[in-house]
């Protein structure tokens, strides 16, 4: 092997390692800056639902079923979910006791302004069904209601109000009065 290939050989290899090291990183293009949370895209992990639902019918408490999704996006001012979850319901209504569970599959959008701590959220749409199936006073009833309903069950999904707020490395955790969501 001539002296010049063997010059040349560990140039071409540390090259390579580096080209591989590089595919491995995140390439920002310059004038791109990478999002800050809390902006992005958001699945989410869990979802706790500690206090009592306010709905046209009566006083709900509920809790989320495993399975479903729920997806946030932010941009830097804006926000939308969608939602394809289903909750466990009990409560009261006036006929009765209801027990069963709600479907939600709903779009909803709007504005946010932040502080160090907080995201302050508006909605300026919902869209999208809430199913029921379950016992309302002892008795089978099945139904679907459009949204908005005007009630907390819009809050499942139109965010608004303030929450207090975290970032990890790729997560986000919102915590309103009643409900934290972990994305």
């Amino acid at each position: 092997m001539s002296s010049l290939r063997r010059a040349w050989l560990p140039s071409v290899f540390v090259i390579m390692l580096l080209g591989l090291g590089a595919a491995c990183q995140p390439i920002v293009l310059p004038g791109t800056p990478a999002p800050t949370c809390p902006q992005g895209t958001f699945t989410l992990k869990s979802e706790s639902i500690t206090g009592t639902l306010a709905t046209k019918f009566g006083t709900i408490t509920a809790a989320p079923v495993p399975g479903g999704s729920i997806t946030l996006t932010n941009t830097a001012t804006t926000w939308q979910l969608k939602a394809n979850q289903s909750l466990t319901v009990s409560g009261t209504t006036p006929v009765g006791p209801v027990s069963g569970t709600v479907t939600i599959n709903a779009t909803a959008a709007g504005t946010y302004t932040s502080s160090s701590s907080t995201l302050a959220f508006s909605v300026g749409s919902v869209s999208g069904t809430a199913s029921f199936t379950g016992t309302v006073g002892g008795n089978p009833y099945g139904g679907t209601l459009s949204l908005p309903t005007g009630d907390d069950l819009d809050g499942l999904v139109a965010l608004h109000g303030n929450a207090a707020y975290s970032c990890g490395a790729s997560s986000l955790s919102l915590q309103f009065s009643s409900v934290r969501f972990n994305f």
